[in-house]
């Protein structure tokens, strides 16, 4: 009998630590994962001149943003939210997102383009980045919820504003969620190599990273993750929102993109029921289709703006 309890001992010690230790897993893949930080878009496989000019555009795109205006809202959860808003004499604007661990400078020569020719812009420091509130990034969960908020507050100062959401990878993904709610003044949406689902998109790296399989290490991380910071990775899919929305969509991504597989577009693509076009631009990898087609792609979005406002 004695026996039998040291043995009961030792399993439920040994069960313990597996648990602690799948609990600190669990933990240091959302911290990796879901906390801010400052990287930038990979440039390896760009050629000098454009990596010159890229640095130059930088330059450019932070003289623009120190000439807008800084304004500051609350979202939803009640995080101090930053944007750069610069007006023109239209009611057409912009609200342009950012990327995972970007910077308002990543999409700024679009919104600066788009100034130029007449529309109001506003650039957006996504939460847990720039200026922005936030401990977590949740990978367009709440981010497509400020998104919403931001266009409460583009209404706010202009009743008749038209509006045109825009965004790259996961400001994509964020766009993308906010459609199905088919908001009030929003006249069409750009789409720049966003992630179908996140779960998706997380099994991809899970397995391009540490060669490991989705099931079921990435659904202990999502279920930790949704008891942590309420954020379940199944619950961020932009195929079922598209599938939803009225809104006509500009989808663009790069054809050598291998970190959100141009299949994704596809997928994204083949659900959305309303006006749409599929732009996929060659040879290019992760959110550089701005940077590699940056003339092109300004004249297409303002032309795809133009056709529905």
């Amino acid at each position: 009998m004695h026996y039998h309890l040291i043995m009961l001992e030792i399993i439920l010690i040994i069960l313990a630590v597996l648990i602690v230790l799948l609990m600190a897993g669990c933990e240091y893949f959302l911290r990796f994962a879901l906390s801010p930080g400052k990287d930038e878009v990979d440039t390896s496989n760009l050629d000098e001149d454009t990596i010159r000019q890229r640095a130059e555009e930088k330059e450019r795109s932070l003289l623009f943003l120190e000439s807008s205006e800084d304004v500051f809202i609350r979202s939803t959860d009640a995080l101090q939210l930053h944007g750069y808003l610069k007006r023109a004499k239209s009611h057409i604007y912009l609200i342009t997102m950012h990327g995972y661990h970007g910077f308002a400078t990543n999409n700024t020569p679009l919104a600066r383009f788009l100034h130029e020719n007449g529309i109001n812009t506003l650039v957006v420091d996504q939460r847990a980045h720039g200026e922005s509130g936030g401990r977590w990034i949740t990978m367009g969960k709440m981010e497509s919820k400020d998104l919403l908020c931001w266009t409460d507050y583009v209404r706010a100062i202009d009743p008749e504003a038209k509006i045109i959401w825009h965004g790259v990878s996961m400001g994509s993904t964020t766009v993308l969620l906010a459609t199905e709610e088919n908001p009030e003044n929003v006249k069409a949406v750009v789409s720049d190599c966003g992630y179908s689902t996140l779960y998706g998109e997380f099994s991809t790296q899970l397995k391009a990273m540490y060669h490991l399989p989705a099931f079921p290490i990435l659904d202990l991380i999502s279920f930790w993750s949704h008891l942590r910071i309420g954020l379940s990775f199944k619950q961020v899919d932009a195929v079922r929102a598209v599938g939803k929305t009225k809104l006509p969509i500009l989808f663009i991504h790069g054809d050598a993109d291998d970190f959100v597989p141009t299949k994704m577009v596809h997928e994204l693509f083949d659900a959305c029921k309303s006006e749409k076009e599929l732009w996929l631009t060659k040879d290019v990898a992760h959110a550089l289709s701005l940077t590699v087609y940056q003339e092109e792609y300004c004249k297409k979005v303002l032309s795809f703006i133009s056709n529905h406002t």
